[in-house]
């Protein structure tokens, strides 16, 4: 399909591949800050379709990386394109990822026959205005970013209440600090390639039980624990053979590593999460417990005795209401997983 646009007009031509022509009006802004018709050549841009339930109508926001704190692009609810009655319509820096996101739905996600059939707001309000959100960002922006990956933002857009898969949310999500900011942060190297995270995005936003969820959530944590062995076993060996160590402090520091439970308290600890930043969670898992005759204790264990509990007495959850109980402390235990996910380092 090719797109054209006709400033006069301030409409876009779309040529089907049928050879029809469609004419799109265009109502925002199409001029930059300096009065400079948009001529964007779009493969110098690309994008990733995301879906955020319950988004205001002024949920436009520049995508800064938190690494290098630069912008790279722009995140909108795709029914923002269409609309002029947002605090956006006028800014020149928003317009002109409105008229990319223009040309990329006509180019590569709309068809021919809906193109011919159907008004272009129609399209968008029957398709996109429900939680649809677009991620733009451009090429010569991202080269700074090393190892540049659309998935490698994926856990930071959760937090956000960004997802790949339609129809989901978690109430526990973070507000961008900014009005018009939002910054997202990469996954860590060391674990972004791992193969369960694209399954676990996935996963995440498909699985309604709350059991098999909490599970899936806790997966990331087994994941990650289990690194803490290898990388620390691998470094205490390496001591050991240089005689940096002796046996008796070889034994020593298994010791430490050796049961699960530590690990994760070493986890916590190693990605500096701030416990305080997590009392809801701290405090529901030990309402589940100590009703069902669990003893109090801190926060992380509390996650590793829920664990146990649902692993080794799933059996004594019987009703509806204890499922909800789970269900909720998925959704604060989901805010932990994406923060260790992004803080994590070898």
């Amino acid at each position: 399909m090719l797109v054209d646009y006709d400033s006069k007009e301030r409409k876009f031509f779309v040529l089907t591949k049928s050879y029809e022509t469609v004419t799109i009006s265009y109502p925002l802004l199409d001029k930059d800050h300096k009065g400079q018709l948009f001529n964007e050549d779009s493969s110098d841009y690309d994008y990733k379709i995301l879906y955020k339930k319950n988004y205001k109508e002024n949920d436009i926001y520049q995508v800064i990386d938190g690494g290098l704190e630069k912008r790279i692009g722009w995140i909108f609810p795709i029914s923002s394109i269409i609309s002029t009655s947002h605090d956006f319509a006028n800014n020149p820096h928003y317009c002109r990822y409105a008229f990319l996101a223009h040309i990329f739905l006509l180019q590569n996600e709309i068809s021919d026959q809906d193109i011919i059939d159907k008004d272009f707001n129609d399209i968008v309000d029957e398709r996109y205005s429900d939680d649809t959100i677009i991620f733009i960002y451009k090429k010569s922006l991202i080269k700074e970013v090393e190892n540049f990956k659309i998935e490698s933002y994926l856990a930071s857009l959760c937090e956000y209440g960004y997802y790949i898969i339609h129809d989901y949310e978690n109430p526990n999500i973070k507000e961008p600090k900014s009005k018009n900011r939002i910054q997202l942060h990469r996954m860590s190297e060391d674990i972004v390639s791992n193969e369960y995270m694209p399954r676990f995005f996935g996963m995440l936003c498909q699985e309604k039980h709350p059991i098999i969820k909490f599970h899936i959530l806790y997966q990331v944590i087994e994941l990650l624990i289990e690194d803490i062995l290898i990388s620390s076993l691998e470094d205490t060996i390496k001591q050991f053979r240089d005689k940096k160590i002796y046996t008796r402090s070889l034994r020593e520091r298994i010791s430490k590593i050796e049961a699960e439970k530590d690990r994760i308290s070493m986890l916590v600890e190693k990605c500096g999460i701030i416990c305080d930043d997590y009392n809801e969670l701290h405090e529901k898992c030990i309402s589940f417990l100590t009703k069902r005759g669990r003893e109090n204790i801190d926060f992380p264990m509390s996650i590793y005795s829920l664990r146990n509990f649902i692993v080794h007495d799933y059996r004594f959850i019987i009703d509806e209401t204890e499922l909800n109980e789970i269900s909720t402390i998925n959704g604060f235990f989901e805010m932990l997983i994406l923060d260790l996910i992004i803080k994590y380092k070898h």
